[in-house]
């Protein structure tokens, strides 16, 4: 339902899948697109991503983040 609000997010997240991405999708409640893939693959992803936020003239970058394993930790 939120893709009328920001149409581009299909082409983003097929652009990701092609590129090796093993899914994307729509991430929380913001115009944030969030693509899974093995670390080998990560790079490429990113820079697929870059590019086609940069083909369809969409301001953001995309980034590389690893899986927070330890969690919250309270000192």
């Amino acid at each position: 339902q939120r893709t009328p609000l920001f149409p581009e997010s299909a082409a983003i997240i097929e652009g990701l899948r092609d590129a090796g991405a093993l899914g994307a999708c729509w991430s929380g409640a913001g115009p944030t697109v969030l693509a899974a893939c093995h670390r080998d693959r990560a790079t490429a992803v990113r820079d697929a991503g870059d590019a086609l936020l940069a083909s369809l003239s969409v301001a953001g970058v995309a980034m590389v983040v690893a899986a927070d394993r330890s969690g919250l930790v309270v000192e």
